[in-house]
């Protein structure tokens, strides 16, 4: 189902999810021709992030019918763009199974990363886009947004902007689309916790809402990794940090925090991460 569509006018927008992730201090470390594992890293990491998903819907006869999706992925040096297949014209069941499956993926494969020492930054967005990766092709408002939103946060994290705007299927944090009541947000979005924005830049995404996104969230799992273990890495890699990258990984701590308390039923107002 991951299809361009063109037409006598030439390409035509698809509505999707993009994310773009920056491994963080990939870059300094490649400008600096010292010998790093994470450049090394970088490399394989678009492989890694192509995940598989099964979305099941009932059709009008009443049958089960089963389709399967991958993430399309794109990789420029130390940055990925990740794209959903199209969102456009399907039922709500399919709508939010699709949409739901590509963001709790997304937000598993980040948590992952920093499982192998990958540090991350990462900013999604939802609209319409152009994306013909076979003519090297990806433009649309969305990827702006998102590559902006990936730069202005100031932590080691995700967030997600949500635009009430009438070229977007997805407008706010809050919709449910009617079937059995499932929002493709649970568990994904943390609404208690603001995101740290550079203040220089705030001003580029005012008026949209941006909620961190919970890239801890495969912890919850009983075959997944534990909040000890992600805490673990994130105080070994602010171990090897510079000062001035310190308070990213602090408010990443805070962050997980926050998180497993909620996780178990008892959000802590300590826990929050004070970042604006």
């Amino acid at each position: 189902m991951n299809e361009n569509v063109t037409n006598e006018d030439g390409p035509k927008s698809r509505n999707r999810i993009v994310a773009f992730v920056d491994i963080l201090g990939a870059s300094q470390a490649a400008l600096s021709q010292q010998p790093s594992a994470l450049v090394g890293n970088i490399f394989r990491l678009g492989r890694a992030m192509q995940w598989t998903h099964r979305v099941h819907s009932t059709s009008p006869d009443g049958g089960v019918t089963t389709q399967e999706f991958k993430p399309g992925v794109a990789q420029f040096s130390d940055c990925l763009l990740l794209w959903s297949d199209p969102l456009d014209g399907l039922e709500p069941e399919q709508f939010v199974g699709t949409a739901g499956s590509f963001l709790w993926n997304l937000c598993a494969e980040l948590g992952s990363l920093l499982l192998r020492g990958v540090p991350f930054r990462a900013g999604v967005s939802e609209g319409p886009v152009f994306i013909y990766p076979e003519l090297n092709i990806f433009a649309g408002r969305p990827i702006v947004e998102a590559v902006k939103l990936e730069g202005a946060q100031d932590w080691l994290g995700a967030a997600m902007l949500f635009a009430d705007r009438p070229d977007r299927l997805i407008q706010r944090p809050d919709q449910v689309y009617g079937v059995g009541e499932r929002s493709m947000f649970e568990h994904i979005v943390v609404p208690a916790t603001p995101v740290p924005l550079k203040e220089d830049i705030t001003t580029q995404l005012s008026g949209d809402a941006i909620l961190a996104l919970n890239w801890a969230l495969s912890a919850k799992e009983s075959q997944g990794p534990t909040y000890q273990a992600l805490k673990t890495k994130l105080q070994a890699l602010q171990a090897n940090a510079g000062a001035t990258a310190q308070r990213k990984y602090e408010l990443a701590v805070q962050f997980l925090a926050t998180v497993e308390s909620i996780s178990l039923g008892h959000p802590s107002d300590s826990a929050k991460v004070n970042g604006r």
